[in-house]
């Protein structure tokens, strides 16, 4: 059974679920350029998953320079285009 789109049943790493769900939201434009993403913590919450499937996905995400963490702001939404790094 899916939780907002994440089944813990899968084979598929909860964190590859969670990145593709959150790469879905920046590449359809849900989530803008320079937008702010939810935090960790309201990620955990959503889609109840660990903060380390958390930090796993964003990290992902960074790394193909679709999310840049900004220190005590919190992550936003730099690219809406897959850059590989």
């Amino acid at each position: 059974m899916s939780v907002n789109g994440i089944d813990p049943n899968s084979p598929i790493p909860l964190y590859h679920q969670l990145k593709d769900i959150l790469k879905r939201k920046i590449v359809n434009e849900e989530w803008p350029v320079g937008t702010l993403i939810p935090t960790e913590q309201e990620l955990i919450q959503e889609y109840q998953v660990s903060r380390t499937t958390v930090r796993e996905a964003i990290e992902e995400l960074v790394n193909q320079g679709l999310l840049q963490k900004k220190q005590g702001r919190g992550t936003v939404v730099t690219s809406t285009k897959v850059v590989e790094r």
